[in-house]
């Protein structure tokens, strides 16, 4: 069967958008910082790798409305040691990432905490839906795409895959 995706954006710009944001050290200091309601949520947490996780995938929740299947603390080492010198300061860098379960209860709990939700297949048929009326003003492929981009934000749906955006 042949490939039906558009190539729509380039692989920079997939990565700009789905990949792990490259934080500068003073965006560190706004991304990771925390809301009262979000700090009640860290305190009640059991251990600081959960705490650090947690921080972690929500500060890049905030940059790009997304997130990741998993993040090794090592290959965002210098995020970590933002997160322990702001929140953790007697504590040393993780020997180990938390486990996969662990991970995603700190993204349904980020989820819940912003009122964001998983693209159900309902949402994925209006979206397709909602492209269909989008390329009735425009059928630049960039613009569709950052239109339903938009459509997603507004409906606090978390994006779905690029394929699925893209096809």
């Amino acid at each position: 069967m042949p490939n039906t995706t558009l190539s729509i954006l380039s692989n920079d710009e997939i990565n700009e958008l789905y990949g792990i944001p490259k934080l500068e050290q003073e965006e560190r200091l706004i991304v990771f910082l925390l809301s009262e309601q979000e700090q009640q949520h860290i305190d009640v947490l059991s251990s600081t790798t959960l705490k650090i996780n947690f921080i972690l995938q929500l500060g890049y929740f905030k940059v790009t409305r997304n997130f990741y299947k998993t993040i090794s603390f090592q290959s965002v080492r210098e995020d970590v040691w933002s997160i322990i010198n702001g929140y953790f300061q007697e504590e040393k860098f993780p020997k180990k990432n938390i486990g996969i379960n662990q991970h995603y209860r700190n993204q349904q709990s980020i989820r819940e905490l912003h009122g964001y939700k998983k693209p159900s297949a309902q949402f994925l048929i209006t979206l397709n839906q909602q492209a269909t009326q989008i390329a009735r003003r425009d059928t630049v492929p960039t613009f569709i795409f950052n239109e339903l981009l938009n459509y997603c934000e507004q409906h606090k749906v978390i994006r779905p895959v690029y394929s699925t955006l893209a096809n």
